[in-house]
């Protein structure tokens, strides 16, 4: 039976019912109730996971690696985090959710690349790609809000990261100064912000409503859209959302495949590190491209947030 007495918007819940299979529709709505684990990533560009894992031992802290990415541990009691604040206070470590490093991931990164990341702040991915690409290479991080691309360069400036620039402007609008052409493009893209709706903190969802989906998804066309122009031919582009929704999902990917005719393909993700659920080809009467299933819909698990990650190559010609 369905949980009816959560103050999260009916709304909300009656279109989940319509996207999560009903086999996991109960797990998930658990998961907003939940208290969310402390996933930490271990910033190599100043330690290694063999350093960490002696001073977590000394300290006397249990976690557990996860299987996604040898940088990223969970750890069995939130409040340990608290034995090493040091670490994070030196940019050793970082806290950042299991889906959110799937994205960084999907990019086959590598220290000769120019990457572009689109919506960067507050700059988690912007310095795990950093990290993955062992600080070489450039990346070109793009945010609009001011105030947000101020906490971006103090993020990448704690975490020594010394590869990119920030760039304060609408990424709908950025003009590269020097690159042209980028190896890379990451859009993780404003959105409803679904996958992290709690309960009990009512400013997760205070303001989500239809209208808004709406509006997240004409400034997700504009961003995608605009970074398409800025890759090189045969490069790699991932489109992500914390999103449940659709619209700003599939419907989004469906509409730019169009647009851009033929241009680009999606590309297969490796589901099964993941848990994960199948890509919608319809919704609300709206068929989408088929190649939409190849996308991955990460099902929130406790340790997962949902999350919508695709991935698009560029043709070659």
């Amino acid at each position: 039976m369905l949980h009816v007495d959560m103050s999260i918007p009916q709304v909300f819940l009656n279109r989940l019912k319509e996207i999560i299979p009903s086999k996991h529709i109960e797990n998930v709505l658990e998961t907003f109730s939940y208290d969310k684990p402390c996933v930490i990533r271990i910033n190599t560009i100043k330690t290694s996971k063999k350093e960490i894992e002696k001073i977590l031992m000394i300290r006397k802290v249990k976690y557990r690696s996860l299987d996604l990415n040898d940088s990223a541990i969970l750890l069995n009691n939130n409040d340990d985090k608290e034995s090493f604040k040091d670490l994070f206070d030196e940019g050793k470590l970082y806290i950042q959710n299991a889906s959110s490093l799937i994205p960084a991931l999907m990019l086959d990164l590598n220290s000769r690349q120019n990457v572009l990341d689109m919506c960067a702040a507050p700059g988690s991915k912007t310095s795990q790609m950093s990290a993955l690409m062992e600080d070489q290479g450039n990346i070109y991080a793009v945010d609009a809000i001011r105030s947000r691309s101020y906490k971006l360069r103090a993020v990448l400036k704690l975490m020594g990261v010394t590869n990119t620039r920030v760039f304060c402007c609408d990424a709908r609008r950025f003009i590269s100064p020097d690159i042209k052409e980028f190896d890379r493009i990451l859009i993780d893209a404003p959105c409803s912000s679904e996958g992290r709706f709690r309960e009990k903190y009512p400013k997760t969802y205070q303001y989500w409503s239809e209208r808004k989906i709406k509006e997240m998804v004409k400034k997700q066309r504009g961003i995608l859209l605009s970074a398409s122009r800025l890759l090189k031919k045969d490069g790699l582009m991932l489109y992500s959302t914390c999103s449940f929704s659709p619209e700003e999902n599939e419907g989004v990917i469906d509409w730019f495949l169009k647009k851009t005719n033929g241009e680009f393909n999606v590309e297969t993700i490796d589901k099964s590190p993941f848990p994960h659920y199948e890509s919608l080809l319809s919704w609300k009467n709206k068929t989408f491209n088929p190649q939409v299933s190849d996308a991955l819909r990460v099902l929130p698990d406790g340790v997962f947030e949902g999350f919508f990650v695709c991935l698009l190559r560029k043709a070659k010609v």
